[in-house]
């Protein structure tokens, strides 16, 4: 119940938000950046959000290889595409959707599920990784950007990295050592608090971490690779707006982008339009195609959702079907 109350609050804040930025932004404004906007380009947006889904589970596929699981790419890029829409739709409900993944790898492929919930959670940690490297190098060429980069602002913002690493350090050392953020999910699993069940799950994932070397390539590869696609995305979607940016500027707007998806509000509506507001301002491309750019790249993200919903409502009823099946089986 407090989830639901949440999503609702948090949703009706992001509309809030989002239609508090039309009216300081102006629509004229970002009408003008629609108006040089065509269907094809929209199609080339879509395409490149896909490649950047591929991307990612190319990446997943090396990590279950890794750990001699071996699964075709188009059922994972399915399973990734439910995951996505879990992501994107229900964003407070923490892990939900790498438990419906782990679940279904059970089902469907036979794999135990502390093992493939282990790839999962190596999957989500190189994300998380990824994004705050991201983030702090790009929110730095930012502030070098528009000349707002102090001696006093440059020693704050090492120190914040170092903090920030320092917080990694203790989510390592939790997971590697105590498996205490590990408690929760085997809680869920076993629905009693099993001390089995989480040193199991820690074993697990510190197997899974323990890459060969040329899988731990590929994989560092292709998490490279989904960042560079996501950096074109914003640069050719800036171009079809009708202005250029540096490749250094669109790497700070997607540092943006990833600092907004912390944020749990579905699409992140809102906040996302508000930040990008004020980074295209700062940029010299003017506050309405900030506000363009969003509602361009959120409808894009919004289709594949959509996609997602559709895979995850086949999966979810077939996986439903199986387990009445198998309870009538055993009852009778």
């Amino acid at each position: 119940m407090k989830k639901i109350l949440f999503f609702i609050s948090s949703l009706l804040i992001g509309i809030l938000l989002f239609f508090l930025v039309i009216r300081v932004v102006g629509w004229q404004e970002i009408k003008r950046s629609f108006l040089v906007f065509t269907g094809f380009q929209g199609v080339i947006i879509f395409t490149l959000t896909l490649l950047m889904l591929v991307v990612s589970t190319l990446r997943w596929n090396e990590i279950l290889k890794n750990r001699d699981i071996n699964i075709s790419f188009k059922n994972l890029f399915m399973l990734y595409l439910a995951n996505f829409a879990f992501l994107c739709f229900f964003p407070m409900m923490v892990f939900g959707g790498e438990f419906f993944r782990s679940y279904v790898l059970k089902r469907k492929y036979s794999v135990p599920l502390i093992k493939g919930l282990a790839t999962i959670l190596v999957d989500r940690t190189l994300d998380l990784i990824i994004n705050m490297i991201v983030v702090f190098s790009g929110v730095f060429l930012f502030l070098f950007k528009i000349n707002h980069f102090s001696k006093i602002l440059a020693v704050g913002w090492v120190s914040l990295f170092v903090f920030l690493a320092f917080l990694i350090s203790i989510f390592y050392v939790r997971i590697f050592r105590k498996g205490g953020m590990l408690v929760p999910i085997a809680r869920f699993l076993e629905k009693r608090n099993s001390g089995a069940q989480v040193l199991q799950l820690k074993e697990e994932v510190l197997n899974t971490f323990k890459f060969k070397k040329e899988s731990l390539l590929k994989t560092l590869g292709w998490s490279v690779l989904r960042c560079g696609v996501a950096v074109f995305r914003i640069w050719i979607l800036v171009f079809f707006l009708g202005k250029t940016m540096a490749i250094g500027s669109a790497f700070s707007v997607l540092s943006f982008t990833c600092l907004t998806a912390l944020i749990p509000v579905p699409f992140i509506i809102g906040t996302h339009e508000a930040i990008q507001a004020f980074v295209f301002e700062k940029l010299g491309l003017g506050a309405g195609m900030g506000t363009a750019f969003t509602m361009i790249i959120r409808g894009t993200e919004i289709l594949v959702a959509l996609i997602g919903i559709f895979i995850l409502l086949h999966l979810g009823t077939a996986l439903l079907r199986e387990i009445i099946s198998d309870k009538l089986r055993k009852f009778f």
